[in-house]
């Protein structure tokens, strides 16, 4: 089991007052068939937006489940995400996706990634379903994570804004 909390800035451009994007998490992850079996993951994110108005709906719950398995030159990764109420009240949400990472000699990670999002109310939510992917180089140093990355949609710029087109993604992150 862990728990996980991140936040970052947010800007919706809706003349409301929310900044920030505060997620928490509930994970349970193990493996089924001893270390080299297939890894298990259930859990679920509360996103928050504090000082959004309330009536625009912004706070929501999302579930996940995910498998996945490493055969040394490769790992893979399928999951599902759902959420019965997602952001802005815009109805159901599914996510499939599925995540590939090949390691590049000792501390090097080359990985893609793809899903698509699934949105009941596509106009409660202002956008279309769409695809998204994106590839990365990742290292672990003294046991930071250290990521470059690009990651992109099938949307066409008339229907893109800066977080969801075309974007250069630096991460770095610790996990205690």
């Amino acid at each position: 089991m862990s728990l996980g909390a991140w936040g970052s800035n947010v800007e919706f451009n809706d003349g409301d007052q929310a900044s920030v994007e505060l997620d928490y998490t509930l994970d349970f992850s193990g493996t089924i068939g001893g270390k080299d079996g297939v890894g298990l993951s259930v859990g679920g994110v509360y996103y928050t937006y504090p000082g959004a108005a309330n009536r625009l709906n912004y706070d929501y719950f999302e579930a996940y489940i995910s498998a996945s398995y490493d055969v040394s030159i490769v790992s893979t990764t399928i999951g599902l995400n759902f959420s019965p109420d997602y952001f802005g009240n815009s109805g159901d949400f599914f996510y499939p996706f599925v995540d590939v990472s090949i390691p590049l000699g000792k501390y090097l990670d080359l990985s893609a990634h793809g899903g698509f999002n699934s949105i009941t109310d596509e106009a409660a939510f202002a956008q279309r379903d769409y695809w998204d992917y994106g590839v990365s180089i990742g290292a672990n140093i003294a046991g930071v994570d250290f990521s470059f990355g690009y990651t992109d949609t099938d949307l066409t710029e008339a229907n893109c804004d800066s977080t969801l087109c075309g974007s250069l993604v630096v991460s770095v992150s610790k996990s205690f």
